[in-house]
């Protein structure tokens, strides 16, 4: 009787193992889920947050039983969660970014002029139309100093690849100073950049400029409406640091 009696608390012990385990993995499984589901497409903010926090007391692993946002994004970025999903660290780092940004705009009634999204490239900020620039201008307007000077400081933190990017519609400039539309876009973004470097002290290896003239749009060149869409200035934290185009 005394031997049978340690045989069946032996195999209530494994038997409990075996429900931990599971029980685990299925944890495991559904937060990989979700991190998986974060990378492959831009998200709402605060539908990511709800989603962490409903994880956090619930998956045990912590010994209190809870698991912070920093503590998820080591575990991401060392790879725990899955060996297919990995370097999502950056992930986690675009987002916070992103959340400092899009309060900002909402703050300062911005969200009309200033767009920000994650993408595949990485975090987006797009200035629209003449918010940085009068019509035919290089010069960076007064006004918009400011504007430049607070993303700057969120910018600096980030320690990443920048690459900014000047767009135009395909109507043709007509001005002594600027000969096309190419010349115009770049001489934007350089302006940009040399006020990141020179006035803000931004490190100029993290710096890069392009000018894409018409040739990239985002709406048919077949209205004002859509021309204005084209009209832009592009802020493109990179993702990947191999990525400079």
């Amino acid at each position: 009787m005394h031997r049978r009696k340690k045989f069946n608390e032996s195999s209530e012990q494994g038997d409990e193992k075996e429900w931990m385990n599971t029980y685990a993995d299925m944890m495991s499984l559904l937060l990989t889920f979700f991190v998986l589901m974060f990378s492959m497409a831009t998200l709402d903010t605060n539908k990511f947050e709800s989603i962490i926090s409903s994880f956090q007391g619930y998956i045990g692993i912590l010994d209190s039983g809870k698991t912070t946002n920093t503590e998820l994004s080591q575990l991401v970025s060392q790879g725990s969660l899955n060996k297919n999903i990995s370097n999502k660290k950056e992930d986690v780092e675009l987002l916070k970014l992103y959340t400092e940004i899009k309060d900002y705009l909402k703050k300062n009634n911005m969200e009309n002029n200033v767009n920000v999204e994650l993408n595949e490239r990485g975090l987006l900020i797009r200035f629209k139309d003449t918010v940085l620039f009068d019509t035919g201008s290089a010069d960076i307007k007064p006004e918009s100093l400011n504007t430049l000077t607070k993303f700057a400081q969120i910018l600096k933190d980030a320690k990443r690849p920048i690459i900014v990017e000047g767009h135009t519609d395909n109507v043709p400039i007509s001005n002594s100073t600027y000969k096309s539309n190419w010349e115009l876009s770049t001489t934007r973004a350089v302006n940009v950049v040399k006020y990141f470097i020179d006035i803000q002290k931004m490190n100029p290896e993290l710096l890069s400029a392009a000018g894409y003239g018409e040739y990239h749009p985002v709406a048919p060149n077949d209205s004002d409406a859509n021309r204005s869409k084209n009209r832009r200035v592009d802020i493109v934290i990179l993702k990947n640091t191999n990525d400079n185009s």
